[in-house]
């Protein structure tokens, strides 16, 4: 019994320290001159977990708001994909004053090689907004960091949520 701790000890410890691979970003993002519009999806692989981000684009270009990918579910042998993701994507204007949103997207759907596709839920303050069928394709992934394990995957998102992340 002991032998049977001290091994599922040592693999607990061995998928902690599997290293991190950029999957890819999938996007559907639209450009004109001055503004973005579309969804893109992060994605980073350690063992078997995919994690990421979803970004939601409606507007100027740059800084587009982004949220960690949560309750993230992924069967390898169907490409079958679900997650979470909290965003803040504007203000609002409430009790006589302006707040950020609290928007919620749910994802369901596939990822088959280079496309994802399945329907995105959006809801804003609880509300529901909006739901689409969305297709992104993989785009170039040179803007996506390369960390040297979780950690430092961790240390990056930070950084970059605290500044484009949700403010709920």
């Amino acid at each position: 019994m002991r032998g049977l701790l001290l091994s599922a000890f040592v693999l607990a410890a061995f998928a902690a320290e599997a290293p991190v691979r950029v999957v890819g970003e999938f996007s559907n993002v639209r450009y004109t001159h001055e503004h973005e519009y579309g969804y893109s999806v992060q994605l980073w692989r350690r063992g078997d977990e995919l994690f990421g981000f979803l970004l939601s684009a409606a507007g100027l270009q740059g800084d587009t708001p982004m949220g960690v990918l949560e309750d993230v579910r992924f069967d390898p042998n169907t490409g079958k994909l679900q997650f979470r993701s909290k965003l803040t994507v504007g203000i609002i204007q409430r009790n006589g004053g302006n707040e950020p949103s609290r928007d919620l997207f749910e994802f369901n759907g596939v990822l088959r090689g280079s496309i994802i596709t399945g329907v995105l839920r959006h809801k804003d303050n609880g509300i529901a907004a909006a739901t689409e069928l969305v297709k992104l394709r993989k785009v170039r992934q040179d803007s996506l960091f390369q960390p040297l394990d979780f950690a430092a995957w961790q240390k990056d998102a930070a950084k970059l949520l605290s500044r484009r992340g949700p403010k709920w």
